[in-house]
């Protein structure tokens, strides 16, 4: 479905125009009455449902989501199977050095606070020590506990990602940067234009319909 099909571990998709194809694609099944499961789905997941894909599915992580070449390639060096936390109120993957930075500067979403691996994960965390298994689980929890309150409309895909760009924005102004440098949260300006195109096109209201 994507050129990007080769995207390394833990780097979200980011081609508006892909992002937007495979939205338009799931839409026109649904219509069909062609039930979509989007599976290694990350928290992409968000477009897919607001494509009106009937459910998503994850991997246990996120760096084991995509059957890819690189799979088969040797290690690079900060690669492998490594713990990240899944902080909603960015959309993003975050080391545990920038989990601490935004624990300290209260910016843990209500998302985060209320997953059950909350506290182990925390906790570990604080004290430096392994946290990969529940690192896991914790974003396991957040992906079913999204997808729900996406099926139940309690918040949509726009709320989280405008959210998540207006926190990045407090990122920036605290000087907070990530570890990883791509790490930036620059994939959410094309998640949100695919999403933009999109319901424009739905409402009737983008030139290309």
């Amino acid at each position: 479905m994507f050129r990007s099909e080769n995207q390394d571990p833990r780097r979200e998709l980011a081609e508006a125009d892909e992002l937007l194809g495979a939205m338009h694609l799931i839409s026109a099944l649904e219509r069909a009455d062609i039930r979509v499961m989007v599976a290694y789905s990350s928290s992409d997941m968000l477009l897919w449902k607001a494509a009106g894909a009937t459910a998503c599915a994850t991997g246990k992580f996120f760096n084991v989501r995509r059957f890819t070449k690189s799979r088969f390639d040797p290690p690079k060096k900060g690669g492998g199977n490594l713990a990240y936390w899944f902080e909603e109120s960015l959309l993003a993957f975050l080391r545990q050095a920038d989990l601490l930075k935004l624990d300290k500067a209260g910016l843990l979403s209500a998302a985060s606070k209320r997953n059950h691996f909350f506290l182990q994960v925390l906790t570990r965390a604080r004290a430096n020590k392994p946290w990969k298994g529940q690192s896991w689980r914790k974003f396991m929890n957040w992906f079913a506990d999204a997808e729900s309150h996406l099926n139940e409309g309690t918040t949509t895909a726009r709320q989280l990602i405008e959210t998540a760009q207006k926190n990045w924005e407090k990122v920036t102004e605290l000087k907070l940067y990530p570890e990883e440098p791509e790490n930036r949260g620059a994939w959410l300006h094309e998640w949100r234009d695919a999403l933009d195109h999109f319901e424009g096109r739905k409402s009737g209201t983008d030139s290309a319909a």
